[in-house]
């Protein structure tokens, strides 16, 4: 059996982060299609890197909580880098995984092409674009991670084989691309009711709750027209979440017909999807100015049978589907008369929905793509 080491710097055991969600499934994905899997994280609640196979820890490096924080962070990513060169060295791994989620993986990639010949490197950039990204952030600390990102363009990625990415791209950074989408995992979204039987349209939005998601922008659709049969559940938490609130609480029509769940898991998450019957996907892309997403919430929603509705380019689905109601990607408000029409009117079954979405998202089906190349 073929191994291979996939390298992310986040913590798989967060089960409100998207992302960790997002790199645990594709784990489970690349175990499923043959693969020996070794793997790392990191974790915020025991201040450790953790090296894993088969869900066994190998390798656990701690630091000491009196080292000052920058510190920390040094000896925090250049320890976890020489454990992970030293296992696939030792382990004779040639098929690498890495997910950039910050400007550090690049190096690791330079140091592995540099001291380790013959690896098979593949690099996933979950957002292109991404530099926009940068401009939340104060100057001081834009310029820095400007100047990281200069650095690993000019050389980190000379090491890359392939980039996996989610846009249309071709080449990035003067490397092939393999065109992957966003997945979920099938088996743990419950199928979903048939048609509403109520007088409530119920709309759900279920992420971290960031601007460019555009919650607010469905909020201000919902105040402007006024409708007293939709509700709208917000479920997870985010950096939006006090906004949202206050911006519900404070109005008294909005506080009657929009649940702020927070967050939610498990049979909670499944008895709130039970009662949808449309979900709300990203509004507020084109705030990162993205024309093009391909958005893991579309995927879980559709998995679940839902219908859904969205703004922004989805490269595998196409706008005309039945059951998707597609709205501008810009500031306007969405006519919610007309999407309660459209939903009305639709003449599919949250079954067929569900077995769409099974027979093009499974993350097997998607990562089965990448695998070919390591072969």
């Amino acid at each position: 059996m073929d191994s291979l080491f996939y390298f992310s710097f986040c913590d798989l055991n967060n089960s409100s982060s998207g992302i960790s969600k997002k790199v645990n499934s594709q784990i489970k994905a690349f175990i499923k299609l043959g693969l020996n899997v070794y793997y790392s994280e990191y974790s915020k609640v025991s201040s450790e890197v953790r090296i894993s196979l088969d869900n066994k820890v190998i390798v656990r490096k701690k630091f000491n909580n009196y080292i000052p924080s920058f510190l920390k962070k040094i000896y925090l990513l250049f320890s976890l880098f020489y454990n992970v060169i030293k296992i696939i060295k030792s382990n004779r791994i040639f098929n690498i995984y890495v997910r950039k989620g910050t400007f550090y993986e690049p190096l690791l990639v330079f140091l592995i092409g540099l001291l380790l010949k013959s690896r098979r490197i593949i690099v996933e950039i979950p957002t292109y674009p991404y530099i926009s990204e940068l401009d939340k952030y104060p100057i001081q600390k834009r310029t820095y991670l400007k100047i990281l990102d200069w650095v690993a363009r000019k050389f980190c990625y000379k090491k890359v084989y392939k980039i996996a990415t989610f846009s249309d791209d071709d080449e990035i950074f003067g490397v092939s691309t393999i065109k992957i989408s966003n997945g979920s995992d099938f088996e743990f979204i419950k199928k979903h009711h048939n048609k509403r039987k109520n007088e409530v349209l119920n709309f759900t939005f279920v992420g971290s709750l960031e601007f460019w998601h555009g919650v607010d922008r469905f909020i201000s659709s919902l105040k402007i027209y006024g409708i007293n049969d939709v509700h709208f559940n917000i479920v997870g938490n985010g950096s939006m979440f006090t906004k949202i609130l206050d911006i519900v609480n404070n109005d008294s029509y909005l506080s009657s017909v929009v649940t702020m769940h927070g967050n939610k898991f498990g049979s909670e998450l499944l008895d709130i999807y039970t009662k949808t019957d449309i979900g709300v996907g990203c509004l507020g892309c084109h705030r990162k100015n993205l024309s093009s997403v391909q958005s893991l919430k579309n995927r879980e929603y559709l998995m679940a049978g839902l219908p859904i509705l969205y703004s922004t380019r989805d490269n595998s689905l196409p706008v005309n589907l039945p059951f998707s109601y597609f709205c501008d990607s810009d500031e306007s408000l969405i006519d919610i008369f007309k999407v309660k029409q459209w939903y009305d009117s639709l003449q599919v079954t949250n079954e067929a929905i569900s077995n769409y979405a099974k027979e093009r998202f499974t993350w097997i089906h998607i990562m089965k793509k990448v695998v070919s190349y390591y072969n």
